[in-house]
């Protein structure tokens, strides 16, 4: 009887085990959500961008899968150009500044 009943919570600690790692590996599929670390990023004229999204974003753990398209941005012509990301399904705004 009682090795019937260590049966049972060693098969109930792996099924939780299972069940946590299943639900750690759903969050890492789809991704956090993501928080930019400013609202306006802000770079002189001719300057150089950073392209490291874990610059502009809180909560990057995997900077491979969030794409981000900075060809937009001409650091030569001072304006603000908005900038899309995305990470699993999810899509992101920020902005970049540059100034003369």
């Amino acid at each position: 009887m009682k090795t019937l009943r260590f049966k049972y919570t060693i098969y109930a600690v792996l099924t939780c085990i299972c069940l946590s790692l299943l639900g750690m590996i759903y969050v890492g599929a789809n991704g956090l959500a993501l928080a930019p670390r400013k609202a306006v990023f802000t770079y002189q004229q001719g300057g150089t961008l950073k392209t490291d999204p874990g610059y502009y974003f809180k909560g990057v753990t995997d900077p491979d899968r969030v794409k981000m398209d900075l060809s937009k941005v001409d650091t030569k012509k001072p304006g603000i150009y908005t900038i899309q990301v995305k990470q699993s399904s999810r899509r992101y705004d920020f902005k970049i500044k540059i100034t003369e």
